[in-house]
């Protein structure tokens, strides 16, 4: 929607528009020109909210695959975020365990539009085997490590390190 952009960085992305983090009700999480965009999710069932209450919820991949396979494919694509339109250089890492929505997948299917459409920028992709949701952050030191991030700490560290430097390359190539 924006042109103003040389580079942007997905850490961990989906590739559709999702609703708000409240899973008793549907809330959208994005707007634009005040009107509400198009998006996935449904109500967390009674189990899951017992188990998402109790801390006995260890992951949120499932509930997303289920949101995708289980919603209208018209409204899938109405919410998909339309990566080919984009006019900018992409860097994406995801982990391969990210416990908390499925961002290997999505980059999966984020790729594979670019290479379809034949997307006129550059793009990198950094698939982060083991690692989960907060890849992204080498430094970051949890005060407790959520199970629904995901990954270790350690592949998570090891990740965020590589890709941080390969990130900052890009970058300078991009902005420079």
């Amino acid at each position: 929607m924006f042109d103003e952009f040389d580079a942007i960085v997905a850490w961990s992305p989906a590739a559709h528009l999702w609703m708000g983090e409240n899973y008793t009700a549907l809330v959208p999480s994005w707007t634009y020109e005040e009107k509400v965009l198009p998006y996935l999710g449904k109500v967390f069932e009674e189990e899951e909210m017992k188990m998402f209450m109790s801390g006995q919820m260890t992951s949120f991949v499932d509930y997303f695959r289920n949101c995708l396979n289980n919603t209208d494919p018209d409204l899938v694509e109405m919410a998909r975020i339309k990566v080919e339109k984009i006019k900018s250089n992409l860097f994406f890492l995801a982990g391969t365990d990210d416990n908390t929505w499925p961002s290997s997948e999505y980059v999966k299917m984020i790729m594979d539009r670019l290479k379809e459409e034949e997307f006129g920028y550059e793009y990198q992709y950094i698939c982060a085997e083991g690692a989960g949701h907060m890849v992204f952050l080498p430094d970051l030191i949890p005060g407790k490590y959520r199970a629904y991030n995901g990954g270790t700490p350690e592949m998570d560290l090891k990740y965020g390190l590589e890709s941080w430097e390969k990130m900052m390359n890009f970058l300078h190539k991009c902005l420079d």
